[in-house]
């Protein structure tokens, strides 16, 4: 059956009615589980990033989990500080059925409402998981899925061999995600060019503080008077 489309509202002298401003208490935001699937936690980009996000997201009403597919690195304790933190404890390149099958065990026990993976085997591990646990328990049918590609496609032979096949093995599972999540629009533009789903592009920049990176006059006098420059001095900050 055809859907009609809905009229606005009208009042009784049939002029059309406007919508009025939300004057009371705003309602309190829907609880939400969220998690992430990484590779690993060490000290890499997309690792800060996740700690930089979930730091960001912390929530009364969000309920926050990471899990490692590798032992937690070092980033391990700073995570489990502001989420709940979960490790397979996997050797590299060990995700395997039977990983598999314990992470939809686990997502199965979660429940969530959004799960984002995290690096190219995180991506595909998140995938599979979901995939897996839709299948055992109704409600994760409703998770979204969504991915995150933190680097370009500059170099793809220098990776290693399992990780290439991984990459080509996304761009054939690329419609499964309902975004796909990149931190530059060359990343983007690389990874369509091999099969990627250009309709899942969404590209948000990695950003910066701008309360913790901000000018301070006091310190930058400090500084050039310290290495005895004058204030027109050209100084480049590497």
């Amino acid at each position: 059956m055809e859907e009609l489309p809905t009229a606005p509202p009208v009042h009784a002298t049939g002029t059309p009615a406007r919508a009025l401003p939300i004057t009371g208490p705003r309602p309190a935001p829907l609880a939400a589980t969220v998690v992430h699937v990484a590779t690993n936690l060490e000290l890499g980009g997309a690792q800060r990033m996740l700690l930089k996000l979930v730091e960001a997201g912390v929530s009364a009403a969000t309920t926050t989990h990471v899990v490692t597919l590798m032992p937690a690195g070092a980033l391990g304790p700073a995570l489990a500080a502001t989420a709940r933190l979960h490790s397979l404890d996997l050797a590299r390149g060990g995700f395997s059925p039977m990983a598999a099958v314990r992470l939809a065990s686990l997502l199965r026990q979660l429940q969530p409402d959004l799960v984002q993976g995290w690096m190219y085997h995180g991506n595909l591990a998140a995938s599979v998981g979901l995939a897996l646990a839709r299948g055992l328990e109704r409600r994760c049918a409703r998770a979204a899925l969504l991915w995150n590609i933190r680097g370009a496609l500059d170099a793809p032979e220098r990776e290693r061999w399992l990780t290439r096949q991984i990459v080509r093995l996304g761009a054939r599972l690329s419609g499964r995600p309902e975004a796909i999540v990149y931190n530059a629009e060359v990343a983007a533009r690389q990874h369509e060019a091999i099969g990627y789903r250009a309709q899942r592009r969404q590209v948000i920049g990695n950003g910066f503080d701008p309360d913790r990176f901000a000018p301070d006059p006091e310190a930058k006098g400090n500084l050039r008077a310290r290495l005895g420059l004058g204030p027109n001095s050209v100084l480049i900050g590497i």
